[in-house]
């Protein structure tokens, strides 16, 4: 998550703080300011008494095996009990120096954790398939911050209000569109022009692109609500995103009825009503989309190992402007890592 690019171990993207944090981070009162809206919370790490050494590999460039690699040489020499390696790779582990590095940890009696991967929802995706690691999948836990599309109006049939995730403050009502009529239904950054939309809820289809670049193309182009519909692979599997106007992520099943609703007629209005926490262990242990999946593709070792809560998961993110650093930063993340 850090850079060659600056004199500094500060992360650049946030992705080395997040996963730092979520293993080892203090128990502190947390304030995570989102676009719309904002949270504040008792937070820690897993492990808030545990020691990490960090060492500095990626840049804007990537993360090059001379640098993964020197890293792993050295965290034997430093005598570490666990390494974490959020990084992806390993699909050719009897080539790829790092993962041969790993080998040497695993006979320190070095506990290698490594991600999965994010390319799922396909099969046979899965990274860090060598033997002497220990490869975790993606799946939600038991807190959800629900958003929902609600009431509903307009030509044809409405549909009942739709309960889906999303960290954003409500909207509405307003106009709902589908951006397939507008040129592109996968919305990437830069697809609608200023001045497009005029404070419409506008839905979008998941895939190709991120999920929160979607949003920002709708604001882009004046919509003043967004809705994320999942494709047909992405089937109920929900992320809680912060985006950054007021939005709700929903299933494709919900997706397939607004929009056949949204085909017929005109004067569709609709309101988001802004998130909600809720605590339920029906939200759990579901496997996320962008998880990666096995079979090993390789050879004969079972992968990923194991499923851990990897979708909004509230640590740090820490991303300072290097010329004027500002207060700590909290996000949520999803992800393997």
């Amino acid at each position: 998550g850090t850079n060659f690019d600056y004199p500094t171990p500060e992360d650049e993207d946030g992705h080395g703080s997040h996963t730092a944090s979520t293993t080892a981070g203090n128990v502190l009162n947390a304030e995570l300011l989102a676009p719309t809206t904002s949270i504040t919370r008792v937070i820690s790490g897993v492990a808030p008494h545990a020691n990490i050494i960090a060492y500095d590999v990626c840049h804007s460039g990537g993360c090059p095996y001379v640098s993964t690699t020197a890293a792993v040489e050295q965290a034997i020499i430093d005598g570490v009990d666990v390494i974490n390696y959020s990084i992806s790779g390993g699909e050719d582990p009897y080539y790829e120096t790092t993962d041969l590095a790993f080998l040497e940890a695993y006979d320190a009696g070095i506990f290698v954790s490594t991600s999965a991967g994010n390319e799922g929802p396909g099969p046979a995706t899965v990274g860090h398939v060598g033997g002497g690691v220990s490869a975790s999948a993606a799946a939600t836990h038991n807190r959800a911050l629900s958003n929902s599309l609600i009431n509903m109006s307009g030509d044809g049939t409405p549909p009942a209000d739709i309960k889906g995730l999303g960290f954003t403050s409500g909207y509405g009502p307003a106009e709902i569109v589908y951006a397939g009529d507008y040129g592109d239904p996968l919305c990437p950054i830069g697809a609608f022009a200023p001045g497009t939309f005029d404070g419409e809820i506008v839905v979008c289809d998941r895939g190709t692109h991120a999920r929160v670049d979607k949003a920002q193309s709708v604001l882009n182009g004046g919509a003043g609500g967004f809705v994320l519909a999942n494709d047909a692979a992405s089937g109920d599997s929900l992320t809680g995103d912060a985006y950054a106007l007021p939005g709700v992520h929903i299933t494709y099943d919900d997706g397939v009825v607004l929009k056949a609703w949204l085909a017929g007629g005109a004067s569709h209005i609709g309101a988001i009503t802004g998130w909600v926490e809720s605590l339920d262990p029906a939200n759990g242990d579901i496997l996320a989309a962008f998880s990666s999946r096995g079979p090993n593709p390789t050879f004969d070792v079972l992968k990923p190992n194991l499923t851990t809560p990897g979708v909004d998961v509230f640590a740090a993110i820490l991303t300072p402007d290097l010329e004027n650093p500002g207060p700590d930063e909290y996000g949520f993340l999803s992800g393997t890592s």
